[in-house]
């Protein structure tokens, strides 16, 4: 699968960049997520991960950006905040993934998605 980090948080990105590479998947980063701005989307990501807290642009900030510019990815939210969650509740996502996180439970929400798109 295509997949996208959004997270400041460049220890998280490392991370789950080499964990999800490693099984198969095609990662790419944006640390900064004023990135987003200027970022041009030359292709559609099966999966956008984004963080919550971060600085100069929240995650649901974020998440509308990306609505607005007609992404249909699903979006995975990363937090270790779960009280900002309430700012989600009038967006649609399919997954929250809690900080601390295991790599296995990383691991069983991708195999999730790759069930529903037949990508096993």
């Amino acid at each position: 699968m295509d997949i996208l980090i959004i997270d400041d948080e460049a220890r998280i990105c490392l991370i789950l960049k080499k964990f999800l590479e490693k099984k198969g998947h095609i990662v790419e980063v944006i640390n900064d997520p004023l990135q987003l701005l200027a970022y041009e989307q030359k292709k559609e990501y099966d999966v956008i991960c984004v963080d919550i807290n971060m600085p100069c642009m929240t995650g649901d900030v974020v998440v509308r950006l990306l609505e607005s510019r007609g992404v249909e990815s699903e979006i995975f939210i990363i937090t270790g905040m779960e009280d900002k969650l309430i700012d989600f509740l009038d967006l649609k996502y399919y997954t929250i993934i809690k900080k601390p996180f295991s790599l296995r439970e990383v691991e069983e929400v991708f195999n999730n998605v790759s069930k529903r798109k037949g990508r096993e």
